[in-house]
């Protein structure tokens, strides 16, 4: 099997590198004329980015072979922990019924599943939240304090953690006394201002705001990926935020699958709507709502991605559960009708693994590889390692094959005046049609290569070979070609 995720690739590769002494370091970069000009030959780049998922990875590349076998057994290891403590959780709250009927829509996500699989920073995240929720419901005393570890521990896995925080805030703010209240405001205000100043101070901190400040200002006119390539942010107007985020949220609430089934939705919807007298139970429905609205409204005003919600999903599960459950209670539904729902519900992932196999099995190639793992290999039987490379390949080559990789920026000039820090460049057609990708002024050392005409590649490389990969040697079942340039 092989991963589909390339940052699942980047943490995969810094988890390696901490094995290996060199720290939390990747042998890929997104284009960054900073790192670009402090490049040394040999150099690794920082990882810049939250370190738990790569240190987790890294206990299970001890044990076992550094594959991508090895990151989906990491992941579903996760998975599983997180699926137990659905289930606990969903029972605490509830009931036994309503504790199988949650760990059911929670194994069946389609979502889940392919964050378990890739060993994604996602899995480990929703491992976290439930961690959290679970000691908040059982502990008593002073050992709630616990709770802690797992918050801790979120702001060391994703970006995201200050949406939770404020969500668990506001909501044990509501549910406390004045005293706690007080108590809560003050320190929230002292940890901001012991906390910011630091996060300020080191910008490339993996917990630092100033690391996604930016998505703030990306315009819904560009696709994001331009930004990472050398596109310039341009201060958005209040006006312009205002009506990204309202759009945003709009195509959100339009078309709600890209978060839940519309199923579980509505049963999560049901359960708000009933009365739950259980101290943990509001709790658990408050918290729910929060980070639902906080995480929809952050991803909406940042990244439109719906892989930026889906770590709230196990709340909404239990909480649909909770909804089914009383139904079943309260009006006595049949069991045929609550098969019904879980066979609606599971239609998504039991189709892919079933039907869709079929479609999948003519249209692909399913027993060959995926074409940037062709491509890793073919760039590594002409390129030495520790040679800096720039490459549309994403993180692939740099996991797959331990080179040295920089992602390719929005135009060859863009290059100039570091043309003797990078050995070679490699550009193929890989994923061109995705805007992020969009190959641009690229286009002729793909296509053209032995009649480039732009002006720096011409004086700095040479074309050291072009290659094609034929449809029956890949996954994807279609055709790719590219070029490797060297340094003249």
């Amino acid at each position: 099997m092989y991963l589909t995720f390339s940052d699942s690739a980047k943490f995969a590769d810094a988890a390696r590198s901490f094995l290996s002494g060199q720290g939390l370091s990747v042998h890929h970069s997104f284009f960054d004329v900073n790192l670009l000009s402090n490049y040394l030959s040999r150099n690794v780049w920082p990882a810049g980015s939250p370190p738990l998922t790569s240190i987790i990875l890294s206990v299970f590349f001890r044990f076992l072979p550094q594959t991508d076998l090895t990151i989906a057994i990491a992941g579903s290891f996760l998975f599983v922990l997180s699926s137990i403590l659905v289930y606990l959780i969903a029972q605490r709250l509830h009931s036994r019924l309503c504790a199988i009927i949650a760990l059911g829509f929670f194994v069946l996500n389609p979502y889940l599943i392919q964050y378990a699989v890739n060993g994604s920073s996602e899995i480990l995240f929703i491992l976290l939240i439930l961690i959290f929720e679970f000691i908040f419901l059982t502990m008593r005393g002073k050992l709630k304090v616990l709770i802690v570890i797992p918050l801790t521990l979120l702001f060391l896995t994703r970006q995201q953690t200050p949406i939770f925080s404020a969500a668990v805030l506001l909501v044990v703010f509501i549910m406390s006394n004045k005293l706690v209240r007080s108590a809560l405001v003050l320190t929230t205000i002292g940890l901001m201002l012991i906390l910011t100043p630091l996060a300020f101070k080191k910008p490339y901190s993996s917990a630092s705001p100033v690391k996604i400040l930016g998505s703030f200002l990306i315009s819904p006119r560009n696709s994001p990926g331009l930004y990472i390539r050398g596109l310039p942010y341009t201060q958005l107007s209040l006006s312009q935020f205002g009506s990204k985020t309202f759009y945003n949220v709009y195509n959100f609430i339009k078309d709600p699958a890209r978060i839940v089934h519309p199923m579980v939705l509505g049963l999560f919807l049901i359960s708000l709507g009933l009365k739950h007298s259980r101290r943990g139970q509001v709790f658990h429905h408050l918290l729910t709502i929060f980070a639902l609205v906080f995480f929809i409204l952050a991803t909406s005003a940042t990244l439109p991605n719906a892989r930026y919600v889906h770590p709230i999903l196990p709340l909404v599960i239990i909480s649909s559960a909770m909804g089914l459950s009383e139904l079943i209670s309260k009006i006595k539904l049949r069991a045929v009708s609550v098969i019904t729902i879980f066979l609606v519900v599971s239609v998504p992932t039991l189709g892919y693994y079933t039907l869709d196999a079929r479609f999948r099995a003519k249209q692909f190639n399913t027993s060959r590889p995926p074409v940037y793992r062709v491509i890793s290999s073919i760039m590594a039987r002409n390129i030495p390692k520790d040679k800096l490379i720039i490459t549309n390949l994403d993180a692939w080559a740099a996991w797959y094959e331990g080179l040295t990789t920089m992602w390719f920026p929005l135009s060859p000039k863009m290059l100039a005046g570091y043309q003797d820090k990078i050995d070679y460049i490699v550009m193929t057609n890989y994923k061109e049609s995705d805007a992020d990708f969009a190959l641009g002024l690229w286009h002729e050392a793909v296509y053209s290569p032995q009649d480039i005409q732009d002006e720096f590649l011409t004086q700095n490389y040479r074309v050291l070979s072009t290659f094609t990969i034929s449809s029956d040697q890949v996954y994807e079942n279609q055709p790719f070609q590219g070029t490797i340039l060297v340094r003249k």
